[in-house]
């Protein structure tokens, strides 16, 4: 066993079945840099890539964030969709890069089939984006970048972000602005960097810190978006 992971115990909220995964040891990895998006870098072992738990006996793939209870007809729609076919891959061992890409999409389709929150899907397809991008894989990174872009428009209009949630409506509205500039949408950029800053305005919640990325980054790119972006 690499000396960089620990065995942990989880339980599938879907089937109820308990077994054993790797999780990267806290002492074992360092967090060099963050991208605009929040991509991370580390140095040692990667625990993006153990982040997802993936049922060896049903199929369910499934992070933290995750809803704990999962009602009984979305369990039966999700074992009669994936797992009567699941062809029971073990992903309890080391991965590499590209199987963590794999548990994330499995991650990603259980989360649609049990109906999870928008937040959730972004967040899924984020991550993915993020690996593709570490492995120099631009045209799958910027898909499901789009992706996440969608997903977090929904959430935005419809999630309740006062209830307790994995991710905030500023950073929400911050990344709506962060991946449509990465995407080259200016006129989205524009508009959501300028509601980010609005919104920080009125809400005396906001973190100073979140309230520092916003006007910061945009500091960093409002010129080159306003020589783009035609509705100004």
């Amino acid at each position: 066993m690499n000396e960089c992971l620990m065995v942990k115990n989880v339980v599938c909220p879907l089937c109820g079945y308990h077994f054993t995964t790797y999780k990267a040891k806290r002492n074992k990895y360092r967090l060099i840099r963050k991208d605009s998006d929040f991509c991370p870098y580390f140095e040692g072992v990667d625990p993006l890539f153990y982040e997802i738990n993936v049922c060896t006996k049903c199929g369910f793939s499934f992070s933290d964030n995750f809803d704990a209870y999962i009602d009984k007809d979305r369990q039966k729609k999700f074992i009669e969709t994936v797992s009567t076919r699941w062809n029971g891959i073990d992903y309890c061992q080391e991965r590499d890069i590209v199987q963590a890409v794999e548990t994330f999409k499995l991650a990603l389709t259980s989360a649609q089939i049990v109906e999870l929150k928008d937040s959730i899907l972004a967040g899924l397809c984020l991550r993915i984006s993020w690996l593709n991008r570490l492995q120099e894989n631009h045209d799958e990174e910027k898909r499901f970048m789009s992706w996440a872009v969608e997903l977090y428009k929904k959430a935005y209009e419809y999630e309740d972000f006062e209830d307790t949630n994995s991710i905030s409506l500023e950073l929400v509205i911050y990344l709506l602005g962060e991946l449509n500039y990465r995407l080259e949408n200016y006129n989205e950029t524009y508009k959501w960097f300028n509601m980010a800053l609005s919104q920080y305005g009125r809400n005396g919640k906001v973190s100073s810190s979140n309230e520092s990325l916003v006007r910061d980054r945009w500091l960093e790119i409002k010129d080159q978006v306003k020589n783009h972006c035609k509705e100004l």
